[in-house]
């Protein structure tokens, strides 16, 4: 598999793997933002305003355990369709003459 095909399928959503999660896809970006500014930091003497990390990294704190409840979440099953039912009037049990 190509890495385009590994992160594609780590971002696939849990009820349907052709589709694309956003939450997951947030999640990873917030991620390679936190990696950046921390490579930036250590490296290269960027400074980062701490409270910026730290909402970046609850962020992904967040999404990671929302994705994670998801896995252990019960799917519903969705309603079967309801089949029409003609309502009862006050005419259906009588002799109504409609002709004058």
């Amino acid at each position: 598999m190509s890495l385009r095909q590994n992160i594609k399928t780590m971002l696939a959503d849990t009820h349907d793997g052709e589709s694309v999660s956003s939450k997951r896809v947030i999640t990873f970006i917030a991620f390679i933002l936190c990696c950046v500014a921390f490579i930036a930091n250590m490296f290269f003497g960027y400074k980062i305003d701490a409270f910026i990390y730290e909402t970046m990294a609850y962020i992904v704190l967040g999404g990671i355990g929302i994705t994670g409840i998801e896995k252990f979440a019960s799917k519903k099953d969705p309603d079967p369709p309801q089949q029409y039912k003609p309502r009862r009037s006050r005419w259906d049990n009588e002799d109504v003459d409609f002709h004058p």
